[in-house]
């Protein structure tokens, strides 16, 4: 019984580790955005801190597509709406989709944080599956 309770209090105190290490309120990199693209990005970007994760995700996902499709894009942009996006994922417990994000984000822009959030979420999903049995 001791040992159960250990094991959720470390998976909560690893999650909420996880989240609070995931920056979510990283400013976007603006280079070589266009205008009506940049006021997309300032909505996810402001919808973010305010955690409305629920909001910023459908225009995450309608940004990405746009801005994957342009060849001039540096990748910075796009690596900060996959880590936007991996957030969110995270919030949700859905890690699976948040190291899909953060790998995509890593892809794009090669990120230190990039791979040890992946690297701390796969801990997570390791330490889920333990904790059941």
């Amino acid at each position: 019984m001791k040992f159960k309770l250990f094991s959720i209090l470390l998976i909560l105190a690893i999650f909420f580790g996880v989240i609070i290490s995931s920056d979510h309120k990283q400013k976007p990199n603006f280079y070589k955005v266009d205008i009506q693209e940049r006021a997309q990005i300032e909505k996810i970007y402001a919808l973010m801190n305010e955690q409305k994760y629920d909001l910023a995700l459908p225009l995450i996902e309608m940004s990405l597509p746009k801005l994957l499709a342009k060849q001039s894009n540096d990748g910075s942009m796009i690596a900060w709406l996959y880590d936007m996006k991996a957030h969110v994922m995270a919030s949700r417990y859905h890690f699976h989709y948040a190291i899909e994000a953060i790998t995509k984000a890593n892809q794009h822009k090669s990120d230190l944080r990039y791979r040890k959030l992946r690297e701390e979420w796969l801990e997570e999903i390791d330490a889920m599956q333990g904790s059941g049995s």
